[in-house]
């Protein structure tokens, strides 16, 4: 029966509505003459009764119907029987599967029709007398699966009214499940299998467990690994599940399943071999009794190694997943073989790696072509918080699952060429919470003789701080609104609908008119727009118009007085109820100070992370060239400059400066201008300047320096705006000069200029080490103390704004210090510790100084942006690439163990340990010395804050130590601020 044909139904039976048609007919005919009630009072009561009983009816009906609409309309067969089984009535789907029309079904027991049994469901019964509920599997003579629920419904005094069952065909699901139960003993057998080679047991032993596995699997007699002979001729058994003796010599001739998967290299798949006329001769049938089987080839990297045989007694067909079972054991069984081989080819061969392997300052990583670990560098495993002895015989795409690196790192074995990328995005599996992470790889091919690669090095260096810095730009965006609006604000409100626009007084101030001397209009405002941003304003208010989209830009003004001034607004956009824009409201900021300080902090962040990656070069370089080269490489692409170039000073008649690396836009310019330092018109260039005067030369504008003028032509044809040489020093000696040109006019401020002044110094200490082959540690610790310079140069700045706080750094730094030796850290922990408390409140050099220094409370807008100076310190130095997690404690340092701090709200074991001893350094600092809001409180009470908070905001430890020092080891808070001390 079509579930899409209505099940016939007996409509609703017209006794009731006879009954009340007589009983109408009655009142009709006596009620004149019994009533004694007067006309209009009583005589029309019983007819509204019956009009109300027959509207009743009718409900009822409707009520019926809407609920055998809706039991049919459920998808699952459905039934009602009674006490003796029998069926009440049931909905379309078990009409369909009992192949009955619904009449045809009432009375009937229901499991003479659906489903067909010697009597009824098991659970059934025990339901029906326990009154309770049944749950049980049945398989119709089709084979298909059905669940039962079977409910009893009793009535008001619990008596038994009928049963309801409802059936769930669950076919596919068992059937899946059947499929899962094997593919999971296989994948089971599989997991085995893996662990045991990657115990790097004997190779014997691990093949005769894997032969027995696959039999037990795939439930078959005998399962066998052939090696391959030299000759071609014969195999060797090297394990067998069947109990045959390993190491005997079988000719190709006894099984020719076995040479036709040799012969074709891969999977045979062969269901009886009595009625395969390619293997009626061979041994397998005679002697084995073998009906059908499976061979599959062990590969290695010329010819297969041999065959992995599965031979079973039955005709049978086997599954592609059992196939790709086997195939995956057979794959397991030439790993742990090559890597066997690949071991002891390697061991003879890295003797001198040794050594650099775990020196290196790089995560470095060797794998097999299937890309099985075979060892890893301490650095390496530290980084995933392993040992290096977790990782060889894993399989790094079962550790780190990616299909687009996998895809990589097959490119890479398939074309024997190295691949190379920059900020890699990668995940730990194992570590959700550390999140993304970024990373510059290098995946270099290793080849055999005859040029087929064998394996690969990886190796990783992490660059997430700086990537995750442009992820964490919308952060910063979002503290920058909250200063603008708790700085003073000019605040506009356009009527668009009537076309006027108000300014309050602070926007007149910003424009540098007075209120009488200017009408304020959408027009009148675009006129006071620098032209060349007048256009980009104009597009930003339509499409805030039409698109809705945020209304939110930087741009200059002119003001009277010639001067240009940058600006910021936002406005949010109002409309009718017919979605017509009607209003907008918004704000100005003269930014033009903070935008300054932001270019300046861009340049020196920019600069610091070219010094750093060119101290990497010269750390790891040791060929002249290449580090020139590579000098000159990452100037332009991290510096972003438009040319550097190195040129070494010739003592011939010319006295000419030979150029011998460079790196961007050149176009033969550097060869055009030839360089000299003698002391003619043609030597006065900055190259000349810098190498006779062996001091750096900057030229802040090629188009109006008067002293550049033979070679202005030729620079600003190549885009060149400004320029700087610096000379390299060797010995007290110039070497030659380093030169950088840049395409934007008075490029190199005084922290920038600086900082090239250090790296073309950095980069004569290089070349002079890489001649004299001097130890590249002294570089190393150059480029540190560098470091420490310039981050005591940025506290220095942000202490210089805030001079009610200078020293707190410095002070909060050395009881950090303190507070670490007493708790016994190892110096160099002491050491990263006392530098993070130097430039611990860094981030305020965003927050405006009005309200650093402000006296009293600050509200609640403004201690919003106090405590954003976390994120900000965090974000101005993630990109150095300290030896300590110095970012990191920045961000830390007002966490709280109960989770009360900030930034993150995180708690206890989420902070770092050094972040709690800064905690602790800094609420002591802070409470014993003077501020802007209130006088000193003093040690003492600074201690019982402590002792007070102890274990709830602050570590016991830590706040143990702190208070071990002060009372019981004489410490005492410096005095005075940085420079005095």
């Amino acid at each position: 029966m079509s579930r899409d044909q209505p099940v016939s139904r007996e409509k609703k039976s017209g006794t009731d509505y006879t009954k009340i048609a007589r009983l109408r007919q009655w009142l009709e005919e006596n009620a004149p003459a019994s009533s004694s009630l007067p006309a209009g009072d009583g005589s029309a009561v019983p007819h509204a009764i019956l009009a109300e009983l027959e509207r009743a009816f009718e409900d009822c009906e409707s009520i019926q119907m809407e609920w055998i609409q809706a039991f049919d309309a459920v998808p699952d067969p459905m039934f009602f029987h009674d006490r003796d089984y029998r069926i009440l009535h049931a909905n379309r789907a078990y009409v369909d599967c009992a192949g009955y029309e619904l009449e045809e079904l009432v009375g009937r027991v229901y499991w003479e029709v659906f489903p067909t049994r010697d009597g009824p469901l098991s659970g059934c019964a025990s339901a029906q007398e326990s009154g309770g509920v049944s749950n049980e599997l049945f398989t119709t003579a089709e084979g298909d699966i059905y669940r039962s629920r079977g409910f009893v419904v009793s009535g008001r005094d619990d008596e038994y009214r009928f049963s309801v069952h409802v059936l769930e065909n669950v076919t596919a699901a068992e059937r899946a499940r059947e499929t899962l139960e094997a593919r999971d003993r296989r994948q089971a057998a599989l997991v085995a299998l893996g662990d045991h080679a990657l115990e790097r047991t004997d190779l014997d032993d691990l093949m005769q467990q894997a032969v027995k596995a696959v039999a037990d699997a795939l439930v078959v007699e005998d399962c066998r690994v052939l090696e391959r002979l030299p000759s071609d001729e014969a195999l060797c058994l090297c394990a067998a599940a069947g109990g045959e003796s390993a190491s005997v010599t079988i000719p190709v001739d006894n099984d020719v399943l076995a040479a036709h998967v040799l012969h074709l290299q891969e999977p045979v798949n062969v269901e009886d071999l009595r009625a395969d006329t390619r293997f009626q001769d061979t041994a397998l049938l005679a002697g084995h009794e073998v009906v059908s089987g499976i061979g599959v080839p062990i590969p290695a990297a010329e010819a297969p190694f041999g065959v992995l045989e599965v031979l079973a007694r039955n005709a049978r067909i086997f599954s592609d997943d059992e196939v790709i079972f086997v195939q995956s054991v057979a794959y397991l069984l030439a790993t742990a073989i090559r890597r066997t081989r690949y071991e002891q080819q390697l061991k003879s061969k890295n003797q001198l790696l040794e050594t650099m392997f775990e020196a290196i300052d790089i995560k470095v990583a060797y794998l097999d072509a299937k890309f099985n670990f075979i060892r890893v560098n301490e650095l390496y495993a530290r980084g995933d918080e392993k040992t290096p002895d977790f990782f060889p015989g894993k399989n790094h795409f079962d550790l780190y699952p990616n299909a687009e690196n996998e895809a990589i790192f097959r490119q890479v074995v398939e074309t024997g060429e190295p691949y190379i990328a920059s900020a890699k995005p990668f995940e730990y599996p194992e570590h959700p919470e550390w999140g993304m992470t970024y990373w510059d790889w290098r995946l270099q091919p290793i080849k055999n003789d005859a040029g087929k690669v064998e394996g690969l090095v990886f190796t990783l260096i992490d660059v997430t701080g700086h990537k995750r810095a442009e992820l964490a730009l919308q952060a910063t965006r979002e503290s920058l609104e909250n200063a603008q609006r708790i700085a003073q604000l000019g605040n506009w409100d356009w009527d668009i609908a009537r076309g006027t626009l108000w300014w309050s007084d602070e926007i007149y101030c910003i424009f540098g008119l007075e209120t009488q001397e200017f009408e304020a209009t959408y027009e009148a405002f675009l006129e006071r727009i620098h032209p060349e941003d007048r256009q980009s304003v104009m597009n930003a208010v339509d499409s805030a118009l039409d698109n809705d989209e945020p209304y939110s830009l930087d741009h200059r003004i002119l003001r009277p007085d010639g001067t240009e001034r940058i600006v910021h607004e936002q406005a949010q956009l109002f409309r009718n109820e017919k979605s017509e824009p009607v209003r907008m409201v918004g704000t100005v900021q003269d930014v033009t100070e903070l935008r300054h300080t932001e270019m300046v902090l861009q340049r020196t962040n920019r600069a610091l992370r070219t010094l750093s990656a060119c101290n990497e070069a010269l750390v790891r370089t040791e060929d002249e060239q290449q580090l020139l080269d590579e000098i000159c490489r990452i100037i332009v692409e991290l510096g972003d400059y438009r040319l550097a170039w190195v040129g070494y000073a010739q003592s011939d008649e010319n006295k000419s400066v030979r150029p011998v690396a460079r790196a961007g836009y050149d176009a033969g310019y550097v060869d055009r201008v030839a360089a000299s330092w003698e002391e003619a018109p043609r030597g006065q260039g900055p190259v000349g300047q810098a190498i006779r005067q062996a001091k750096p030369v900057a030229v802040r504008d090629v188009a109006s320096d008067e002293n550049f003028g033979p070679w202005r032509d030729a620079a600003l044809e190549h885009g060149y705006a400004s320029l700087a040489a610096l000379p390299i020093m060797t010995d007290d000696t110039v070497l030659g000069t380093l030169t950088l040109y840049s395409s934007t006019p008075d490029a190199f401020d005084k922290e920038e200029f600086a900082l090239l002044q250090e790296l073309a110094s950095d980069l004569g200490y290089g070349i002079e080490a890489l001649r004299t082959k001097a130890d590249r540690e002294q570089a190393v610790k150059k480029l540190r103390e560098m470091l420490y310079a310039t981050i005591e140069a940025m506290a220095l700045t942000i202490e210089k704004r805030d001079p009610y706080t200078a020293g707190h750094q410095y002070r909060v730094a050395m009881l950090a210090a303190a507070i670490g030796a007493e708790l016994g850290l190892e110096p160099d922990r002491i050491e990263g510790l006392r530098l993070a408390g130097q430039i611990h409140d860094i981030g305020k050099i965003y927050i405006p100084a009005e309200i650093l220094t402000r006296p009293g409370r600050l509200s609640e807008m403004e201690f919003e942006l106090i405590k954003a100076h976390t994120v900000v310190g965090y974000e101005i130095v993630q990109d150095i690439p300290f030896p300590w997690p110095v970012a990191r404690m920045i961000r830390e340092h007002h966490e709280r163990l109960d989770g009360s701090g900030y930034p993150d709200g995180l708690s206890d074991e989420q902070i770092l340990f050094e972040s709690k001893i800064l905690a602790v350094a800094d609420v002591v600092e802070a409470i014993a010395s003077h501020r802007p809001y209130r006088a000193a409180l003093g040690i003492d009470m600074a201690l019982d804050e402590i002792h007070a908070q102890s274990g709830s905001k602050y570590d016991p430890d830590v706040v143990d130590a702190c208070i071990r020092l002060f009372r019981d080891k004489g410490f005492e808070l410096p005095t005075g601020d940085r420079q005095s001390l």
